[in-house]
């Protein structure tokens, strides 16, 4: 069995997304791995996904936070996910408002 505290205490343990998916279709695993693993290699954990096209974001927080305070260092991406989601794990979406298509004005709409 392994001791999560040694593993973090002998290597550098990131949280960073894994891709899956097809191609044109991404979609990624949050993944608890050596930073010198490949991107899509080997990981000790599984904490959470994230589908880029349908901006769908599953994440478990308090694991998260559990790793952060075994020194493991979010990636970039991971750490903007973060802070967007809410305290349950999935993203919060800011609705931009639809913007209005411009009709062509005809002789008639002139007239």
């Amino acid at each position: 069995m392994i001791n999560i505290n040694e593993v973090v205490n002998n290597m550098s343990v990131t949280i960073r997304l894994a891709r899956g998916g097809r191609k044109g279709v991404p979609f990624y695993k949050i993944v608890v791995t050596d930073s010198k693993n490949a991107r899509d290699g080997r990981f000790n954990k599984i904490i959470g996904s994230y589908d880029a096209i349908k901006k769908d974001l599953k994440m478990d927080k308090e694991a998260i936070n559990e790793w952060v305070k075994k020194g493991a260092q979010m990636s970039d991406k991971v750490k903007q996910l973060f802070k967007n989601s809410d305290h349950e794990g999935n993203l919060k979406i800011k609705s931009k408002p639809k913007k209005k298509k411009k009709v062509a004005k005809t002789e008639e709409a002139a007239a």
